[in-house]
């Protein structure tokens, strides 16, 4: 479970904000910020359960991708990535389609991007001060 993060990554082309790889059969993200200046979500997973949803995820850059699907093995059956009741940053969805890279952009590719319904707004976030996480550990009998 990846949940209630803020994970930046820029600056570096060959890296990505989350990648869900083909090991990856049951995962849930929610409630994150993720910002990427190449690939915000890179999905490789052909096998896969869970969800993603709540997310904030953010473009930083124009050459970023919101969602990469890879495109080098073939699948039995197409698969659909649900994305839906995520934040992106706009509700133009011919934006989202253009820097969504799926199985809509290539024949090759045999999975498929849903990110519809788009949640209404920013993700909710936490504000966790430091002394907050210490004190989940003290004991609570002293």
């Amino acid at each position: 479970m990846v949940e209630d993060n803020e994970i930046t990554q820029l600056g570096d082309f060959a890296k990505v904000g989350i990648a869900v790889w083909t090991s990856a059969e049951y995962l849930s993200i929610r409630h994150n910020v993720i910002i990427s200046d190449s690939k915000v979500l890179n999905f490789e997973a052909h096998r896969w359960e869970g969800e993603i949803r709540d997310n904030h995820f953010l473009r930083e850059g124009n050459s970023a991708w919101w969602v990469f699907t890879e495109d080098y093995y073939p699948l039995v059956v197409p698969f659909t990535i649900n994305l839906e009741h995520n934040y992106w940053g706009t509700t133009d969805t011919a934006l989202l389609d253009e820097w969504i890279y799926d199985g809509n952009d290539n024949e090759d590719v045999d999975l498929y991007v849903d990110y519809l319904p788009l949640a209404d707004g920013p993700v909710r976030t936490e504000s966790t001060t430091w002394g907050a996480v210490k004190s989940l550990f003290r004991d609570a009998t002293r």
